[in-house]
């Protein structure tokens, strides 16, 4: 790449072994690092690439502490556009000529019999070396421990560990190990250490642990206070085999409890754990594939009688400790093995490119149908997923051993005496040419097929036409039988040509803007060559197209660009006017090759459409509304539409449509299907035959009887499980506000669930008691609801409502509403409902016909559910019940129904239910009359939009006019003949002129250049 940067970095990394390279050092262990960091860097520079795209550097490696590795090189390089693209090499490492490696002869040791550790000397190849001096020493670790009392009551483990020398052996390499003969007295952890000096005098070491079983008492770490620490014999198994576990055990003699854990317990039995370091071993069946957890839960019993007086600390109390090791079991046999291969390495864009596919099972016979899905995706893209290859493996992802889902839990933990009560001071501790074809086909996946059928002998072939994008491609075919065997198999080609042009220029214009639309084009070949380049520009730029030539010769892979000037055109002003788009036609190539590609950018409105509206309702004749058209207005950009409805409740099918097919199953969301279901058989004739609900009628006692289910042991709601520390207060409110709703509709409600949640939630009303999270607005709103729900069967009186009367300036408009809903329902309360409705409508907002109710709650308010749209639906209800001027109720339901923001339900369960609660609250009061009408919209006199209503599911009816801009004021006329209600909505919309001078909208761009002259700035 022409005078690109390039970031340059080598790493030397170490932590890897040498074992494997030669047969006589294979299952040695080689420590590779002996320093504190197994990475570090030893390079890092930036330079230019040559004229051939090539760079060469070399730099010396410092010596460092790392004895074997790999070096590690990245390089990095942008394109044209700034982006970066890496790769990295890699080459083996070695810091000393000789290397010392240690090999047990068995994974545990006996204690009192002799043992032997083989050791090897390689070379950097990993050759055998003999007739070196090797040394080798053998340590036990001692472990001292003492409880300690800390700055809290409780006692700490305080671990003291010393390694002391065992044995020593001095020997000479050969071809093959050598062995290093002791008999350790003792059981417990021990390391041996080899070291030896390579030929220029550097040494090398290696450390390797191992264990010594017996019978004799073993101090171990006691850091973790219910640690039982597992070594497991391999790091995987077969099926067939027996995995075999060296216990860290504390407590000689005691009890345990041995489990094998996958998806709950699968085995288990208990058994005596004697000694020290006992050793259990578990039969790998076939069931345990991909893996499984061994658990270990030994319990020691008092040990002290007695047991000590209150206050004093308890050091004989019973314990336990629990121990995991995690057994993956690595057994192919339900593997297939997939093969993909495409004919070519290389090929043009358009070009057939065909893949032959082969799959057959890694252990067996093909017996079973096996069928294919072949997808073809950009090397780019694959790169950019993380987890690479396995992201599409099926026996990667099926065959793999999840984390473990089984909790331990011991009351033992909770015993006092065994609790650790800390004061203050305590440390709490931590728990991505003529007939060329343009270029025009870019894809990222260039084929899929979810079924590739394979003959007898496993054989499939597919074919497709090559995408137009260069670069390469990677075939993915992941096979599967109808029983278990899966697996995954992968490709690569090329598409590729001598001659590459692309486009470089903005993602968008706007009109009048003036840019340089750029075609980058490259050689990519090795020899020098003459490209004629031409490029086509037409749309909507200036004079309607443009044209640019230009010849330039290019060495082998080297770019450049060529622009050609533009200027996009103004689009037209008349009304509905689309944004325009400019089309490129490039062409680059001579006579051996030719490459062409087409290229499209959009070009935006430099100005912007304004919208005025007018909701209203009309149970007269005849309505008028004065229309001005402003004086920034651009000439022919005026329109005027109408929507002409026969009930405000238009559109409610969307809402009974999503809460019918709602598919969460927490406690709210299935008692708000419950209510919708109730309401749906009120509503069916607004909602007419758009929306089916068979089942609506049964479904709320069918819910109802399993309000049980989620009630806890003291008769509050909770969302999912039914225990004390779930139960919700909003929710048990709204829970009895939706029981007096069914209930209301003749829907029955479980006697003892309606029983207890009464004595859950009126505790909650008349006590201070509510969880950590509530805060006192949360708290005043959830009383309200719980005043609203019980204000008509007795349970609340005039008292409870001048009680919570002092806390209505700090409830949410939410809570305000229901406040209003009880005071209204109880005797004596008059004066409280005045207070709650003129604090309800001092937060009203009037805009464009419509009336909306401001909140400022925290965000707390999330947890009971709150949303703005909910508030202003309880608010309606509120207002409508108490006698709310019709003109107003209208254009707050409006305000209501335009939150939708043209979806087809609102956005949540709650505001579903309580909204459409709601305007069935308000069609009750305001839409008695079964509509029988004729409509009209006039502007000046000209009918425009006409409509016939006979009945509540009649859709709405929308037309749009344009304006005459040469008369500066209209008058728009709705007519309305028959009985019923008409609702309307009036838009007038335009297209402002672009300002004559820049206006500072909050948003400042500066462009700074800095140049850089001999080196400085």
């Amino acid at each position: 790449l022409n005078a690109a940067d390039l970031a340059r970095r080598a790493e030397a990394p170490g932590a890897t072994s040498a074992s494997g390279v030669d047969p006589a050092a294979e299952g040695f262990w080689f420590s590779s690092f002996d320093g504190e960091s197994d990475r570090e860097t030893v390079l890092e520079k930036q330079e230019k690439l040559n004229d051939q795209g090539a760079l060469k550097t070399s730099f010396t490696i410092p010596q460092k502490d790392i004895a074997y590795g790999q070096i590690i090189v990245e390089s990095g390089v942008r394109d044209d556009r700034g982006k970066t693209v890496a790769s990295e090499a890699r080459a083996d490492y070695a810091g000393v000529d000789r290397f010392v490696g240690l090999k047990q002869t068995e994974w545990v040791y006996d204690s009192g019999r002799p043992a032997n550790i083989l050791s090897i000397v390689t070379d950097e190849k990993g050759k055998p070396v003999g007739g070196v001096k090797t040394h080798l020493l053998v340590e036990r670790e001692e472990i001292s421990t003492a409880s300690v009392k800390g700055a809290g009551s409780a006692y700490l483990a305080d671990n003291t560990a010393e390694w002391q020398k065992v044995s020593t052996c001095s020997l000479r390499s050969g071809k093959e190990g050598q062995g290093c003969a002791f008999t350790p007295e003792k059981a417990g952890a021990y390391r041996v250490t080899a070291s030896v000096h390579d030929t220029k005098g550097r040494e090398h070491k290696s450390t390797q642990q191992f264990w010594v079983s017996g019978g004799d008492y073993v101090q171990w770490n006691e850091g973790r206070e219910y640690a039982l620490p597992l070594t497991p014999e391999k790091a995987e198994y077969k099926v067939g085999d027996t995995a075999r576990y060296l216990i860290q055990n504390p407590w000689p003699g005691v009890q345990a409890l041995v489990s094998v854990e996958r998806y709950g317990v699968m085995d288990s039995y208990v058994t005596t754990l004697e000694g020290s370091t006992p050793v259990i071993e578990i039969p790998v069946k076939e069931n345990y594939l991909p893996g499984f957890f061994v658990s270990v839960v030994a319990f020691s019993p008092r040990v002290d009688a007695p047991p000590p007086q209150i206050g004093q600390i308890d050091m004989g109390k019973p314990a336990f400790r629990v121990g995991y090791a995690r057994t993956p079991v690595v057994d192919p046999y339900k593997e297939m093995v997939v093969t993909a291969k495409a004919s070519q390495d290389v090929y043009r864009p358009r070009d057939t490119v065909n893949v032959s596919l082969n799959v057959k099972p890694k252990h067996g016979e093909a017996n079973q149908p096996v069928e294919l899905a072949v997808a073809v995706l950009d090397e780019a893209v694959f790169d950019l997923i993380t987890a690479g290859r396995d992201a599409f493996d099926p026996y990667h992802g099926f065959y793999d051993l999840d984390a473990l889902d089984v909790e331990n839990y011991s009351l033992l933990t909770r015993l006092i005496g065994r609790q650790k009560f800390e004061r203050k001071g305590a440390n709490p501790g931590g728990d991505g040419g003529v007939d060329l074809s343009m270029r025009d086909l870019f894809k990222f996946v260039s084929y899929w097929n979810p079924s590739v059928p394979v003959d007898k002998d496993g054989n499939a072939q597919i074919e497709f036409s090559a995408p137009d994008n260069l670069t390469g491609w990677r075939v993915l075919a992941i096979a599967t039988t109808k029983d278990d065997l899966m697996g995954l198999g992968d490709a690569g080609f090329k598409v590729n040509r001598p001659t590459e042009i692309r486009p470089v220029m903005p993602n968008q214009v706007r009109e009048g803007d003036a840019f340089n639309a750029g075609f980058s084009v490259m050689n990519r070949t090795d020899r020098e060559r003459t490209i004629r380049i031409t490029i086509d520009a037409e749309g909507n730029v200036e004079n309607a197209s443009a044209t640019q030539e230009k010849t330039v010769t290019l060495a082998p892979y080297k770019r450049e660009t060529v622009y050609i000037p533009l200027k996009a055109a103004h689009l037209s002003t008349k009304s509905g006017t689309p944004d325009g788009g400019i089309s490129f036609r490039a062409t680059a190539g001579d006579d051996s090759d030719m490459d062409g590609v087409e290229h499209r950018i959009p070009v935006l409105k430099a100005r912007s459409a304004q919208t005025s509206a007018v909701y209203g309702s009309l149970t007269g004749d005849s309505a008028t509304q004065k229309i001005s058209l402003p004086d920034d207005m651009l000439k022919g950009s005026a329109t005027i539409g109408v929507t002409l409805s026969p009930t405000i409740l238009s559109g409610l099918d969307g809402a009974f449509a999503y809460m019918r097919d709602y598919p969460y199953p927490c406690w709210e969301q299935k008692l708000s299907m419950a209510v919708m279901a109730s309401n749906y058989g009120e509503l069916s004739s607004y909602v007419g035959h758009s929306v089916s609900w068979p089942d609506a009628e049964k479904l709320p006692n069918t819910i109802l009887s399993s309000a049980a289910s989620y009630q806890t042991p003291g008769g509050g709601m909770a969302y999912f499980v039914a225990r004390d520390e779930y139960a919700d207060p909003y929710l048990s409110a709204y829970t009895a506000l939706a029981f007096g709703w069914l209930k209301k509709a003749g829907h029955k409600v479980s006697p003892s669930v309606e029983e207890g949640l009464q004595k859950y939630i009126l505790s909650f009303l008349r006590n201070k008691s509510a969880p950590s999270y509530y805060t006192p607005e949360m708290i005043a709103t959830t009383r309200a609801v719980i005043l609203a729900a019980y204000a008509e069967n007795g349970k609340i009186s005039a008292d409870d409502i001048n009680r919570f009367r002092k806390d209505l300036k700090v409830m949410s408009l939410f809570g305000k509403a229901h406040f209003l809903m009880a005071a209204q329902k109880i005797e004596g309360s008059k004066a409280a409902a005045s207070e709650a409705k003129n604090l309800i409508l001092s937060s009203a907002a009037e805009s464009s016909g419509t009336i909306s109710f401001n909140d400022t709650v925290g965000s707390g308010y999330d947890r009971i559910l709150g949303t703005p749209t909910r508030d202003n639906c309880a608010v309606l209800t509120a207002l409508t019940q108490s006698g709310f001027d019709d003109d107003k109720a209208s254009r707050t339901a409006s305000a209501i129904v335009l939150s939708r923001k043209g979806k087809d339900a609102f956005q949540n369960t709650q505001e579903n239910v309580i909204c459409t609660s709601a305007l069935l609250s308000y069609a009750r009061a305001y839409e008695s009359v079964t509509p029988d009408m004729e409509a009209a919209a006039k502007i000046d006199k000209r009918t425009f939009a006409t409509a016939n209503f006979t009945s509540f599911a009649d859709a709405p009816v929308s037309a749009e006019e344009p304006l005459d801009d040469k008369l500066k004021d209209q008058t728009l006329a709705l007519t309305r003949e028959g009985d019923g209600r008409l609702y309307y909505n009036a838009r007038l919309r335009y297209e402002q002129k672009p300002a004559d001078k820049n206006v500072n909208a909050g948003i400042d761009v500066t462009r700074a250049y800095s140049v850089k002259t001999e080196g400085k700035w």
